[in-house]
């Protein structure tokens, strides 16, 4: 087997372990005590209620966050999932699994956020690191199209599945935004304004859209999944890694 085919089979199989293992981490928290106290080795929070008041989740404080992991720095990190920017203390920009195209990339907060919102009202760093994350993929790979699925949270229905926040970026297609979507003027004002759980849309020469969460898993991945024609691979953990994952990749100049 070619070594690019081999490390594909390999994320597949990872992605697999991992949403196994965060769906024994939401089972386990949802059976804790209230009052529990946990100390995460990413984010250092160590109770119950700032978890609460930062939309932490127990996935992250169970150790199970493939993202928190990704942004440690830990040279054992599987190739596709260590980070083609990273900017320690703030964030990174990780390739996304099961891209339908080259160019799928998350931008993440290195801390353990339930969402975007949360992460830019708090750390006006990751704020910055956004705003020149976005100009730097629109000189790689053209105009683009961003959403969030904002918090993925216990115990209700949304249409975030991963827990720890992420911005989606795709080469610019034409996604509908929620129909009671509002506009606002800036990144700073998402989070200012946005509740969780909500969708949030944009893009290039687009103003950013918020409106409140279908709970439909992975909204717009199934969107994505049918302008390209391919409906029924709108699940990230199922079409898993691939050739065009390498290629995002390589744009970056990672490895």
């Amino acid at each position: 087997m070619e070594a690019a085919a081999w490390y594909c089979e390999q994320a597949r199989v990872r992605t697999s372990v991992r949403s196994v293992n965060a769906l024994l981490a939401q089972m386990e928290a949802l059976s804790a005590p209230p009052g529990r106290t946990a100390r995460c080795g990413w984010c250092a929070m160590t109770d119950a209620v700032e978890r609460a008041t930062l939309r932490h989740v127990p996935e992250c404080v169970l150790g199970d966050c493939f993202i928190c992991v990704a942004c440690s720095g830990d040279l054992d990190v599987f190739p596709l999932d260590r980070p083609v920017r990273w900017e320690p203390g703030v964030g990174a920009v990780l390739t996304g699994a099961g891209p339908l195209d080259v160019g799928y990339v998350l931008v993440v907060p290195e801390r353990h956020y339930g969402d975007i919102a949360t992460a830019i009202r708090l750390d006006t760093a990751f704020l910055d690191f956004v705003q020149r994350s976005l100009v730097e993929y629109e000189e790689l790979f053209g105009e683009f199209t961003v959403w969030e699925h904002g918090s993925a949270s216990l115990g209700v229905r949304t249409s975030g599945c991963v827990a720890h926040a992420h911005l989606n970026v795709i080469p610019k297609i034409p996604l509908a935004p929620p129909p009671d979507a509002r506009s606002v003027a800036s990144w700073s004002d998402v989070g200012r304004l946005a509740m969780s759980p909500y969708l949030l849309l944009g893009g290039s020469g687009e103003a950013l859209r918020i409106g409140a969460d279908s709970g439909v898993s992975q909204h717009y991945r199934r969107q994505w999944a049918s302008f390209v024609g391919e409906a029924d691979r709108w699940d990230y953990a199922v079409v898993g890694a691939s050739e065009l994952q390498w290629a995002t990749a390589a744009r970056y100049g990672a490895w």
